[in-house]
């Protein structure tokens, strides 16, 4: 006579990606099968069917790291930009997007997997428009020769003005142009009405 620890056995499939295809019976022990395509079992059981595989959604924030096998679930991640917030003993279940820095934050420490993203605020005199790992320092107009033209913000950098408007630089090189053509201008009709001949040596 069995024990019912071993009748337990024998009425279950002993291996992993298997399920129950007919249950033992006095005269026969138990028949099993291999998971079929998307499905599987994890450890030894006395199932009729196997369990379906865990889609990784994309909805969900997840993508597939290890696909499924007949004694393997699906392991999901979170996609990238992405943290997990809820956890199952394949993987992750649920993600959601890391945190955006607003403009006046500067990305203190970059979001994983895991954790979100932490920002942290630009002091007076520094700005970042949310994007940076750290606040930049105020252009400082005066070191480059130049008037300030607005004042910065934490969420935005010095605006200087230009050194000379376009228009000036534009006029300038004009006026320079059209005197410097009518000197040379000048100068050759000067020439042409002043010949300077060569004096002729009389021959004795």
């Amino acid at each position: 006579m069995f024990n019912p620890f071993m009748m337990r056995l024998l009425k279950k499939c002993l291996f992993a990606g298997n399920r129950v295809y007919w249950h033992c019976s006095i005269d026969a022990s138990t028949t099993c099968v291999p998971c079929p395509a998307l499905t599987y079992t994890d450890e030894p059981n006395g199932l009729d069917t196997c369990f379906a595989c865990t889609p990784c959604d994309a909805a969900n924030g997840l993508r597939v790291k290890k696909t499924c096998t007949p004694s393997s679930d699906t392991v999901c991640e979170p996609l990238a930009g992405f943290y997990c917030i809820q956890q199952n003993k394949h993987g992750c279940s649920f993600a959601v997007e890391h945190s955006k820095c607003q403009p006046g934050q500067y990305i203190q420490q970059p979001g994983t997997a895991f954790t979100n993203t932490e920002c942290g605020n630009c002091t007076e005199g520094s700005y970042s428009n949310g994007s940076f790992t750290t606040c930049r320092p105020h252009t400082k107009c005066e070191k480059e020769g130049r008037k300030e033209k607005r004042p910065g913000t934490v969420s935005s950098d010095v605006e200087c003005e230009d050194s000379a408007p376009v228009a000036v630089i534009v006029g300038t090189a004009v006026v320079v142009c059209v005197l410097l053509t009518a000197g040379i201008a000048t100068y050759f009709i000067l020439q042409h009405k002043n010949p300077q001949n060569p004096k002729q040596v009389k021959l004795e």
